[in-house]
C-alpha cells in the first residue's frame, strides 16, 4: 500500500496474523489502529507526515520498525517495543540531537542496526570496550535502500524487480533477528534455571 495517498491507518481488524505492512510514502499522519496486528514482525511508514512515536507497544512481536522521513520532533522510545532488532528514525527532526544514536542503542537491548548501519560495535564503545574488528557489509546499504525507494513512482520492469529484490533482503534481515532474539531468550532462560538449581543446592 505504498503511493496510495492514505491518509489514516485504518480497517485492519480483520488482518490479525499479518507479519508485514508497507504503507510509506502516503499522507498519514498519526499511528494507530494497529492494536489488531499483535503478529506483526515488520512495519514500514517512512515518508509519511508523522508528528509522534506513539500505539506501538502492543506489537510485541515487531523486529523492524521504518518511520524515517517523516515529523517526529520528539524520541519517546518508551512507545516503541523492546524487542525491536532493526529501526530507522533517520530524517526526522528527533534525529538532529547529538547524542541520538548512544540513547536508542542504549535504551533497546536487542537493537542491531539503527538507520540502517550496524549497532555492535558502538554497543562496545558504550560499553568502554573497543576489542571489535571493522565493520564487514553484508547487506544493502541505507543508501541504497532510500535510493530504489525514492524512485519507486519512475521504476521500469527491471527495476521493480531490484527493488523487490532488495525488500526481500530486508525482510531476510528480520527474520535472522528473529532468530538471534529467540536464541537469547531460550540462553537466558537456560542461565536462570541454573540460579535456580545453584540456590537450591546451597538451601540444601
Amino acid at each position: 500500500m505504498e503511493w496510495q495517498d492514505i491518509v489514516q491507518i485504518d480497517n485492519l481488524e480483520l488482518f490479525s496474523n499479518l507479519r508485514s505492512l508497507h504503507l510509506q510514502y502516503n499522507l498519514i499522519q498519526k499511528l494507530e489502529n494497529l492494536e489488531f496486528l499483535t503478529k506483526l514482525e515488520y512495519l514500514s511508514l517512512e515518508g509519511n507526515l508523522i508528528p509522534k512515536i506513539e500505539n506501538l507497544k502492543t506489537l510485541k512481536n515487531l523486529l523492524y520498525l521504518n518511520l524515517a522521513n517523516n515529523k517526529i520532533q520528539s524520541l519517546d522510545l518508551s512507545q516503541i517495543p523492546a524487542e525491536i532488532s532493526l529501526l530507522k528514525l533517520g530524517g526526522n527532526p528527533c534525529t538532529e540531537n547529538e547524542d541520538y544514536r548512544a540513547e536508542v542503542i542504549q535504551y533497546f537491548e536487542f537493537i542491531d542496526e539503527l538507520d540502517g548501519i550496524s549497532v555492535t560495535r558502538e554497543k562496545f564503545l558504550l560499553s568502554g570496550i573497543d576489542c571489535l574488528p571493522e565493520r564487514n557489509e553484508e547487506f544493502v546499504s541505507e543508501t541504497e535502500m532510500t535510493d530504489a525507494t525514492e524512485n519507486f513512482k519512475f521504476m521500469n520492469e527491471g527495476e521493480e524487480s531490484m527493488y523487490s529484490e532488495m525488500t526481500e533482503v530486508t525482510w531476510n534481515k528480520v527474520q535472522k533477528s528473529k532468530e538471534r532474539l529467540e536464541e537469547l531468550m531460550r540462553v537466558r532462560e537456560e542461565f536462570h534455571n541454573r540460579l535456580v538449581e545453584a540456590k537450591r543446592g546451597k538451601d540444601e
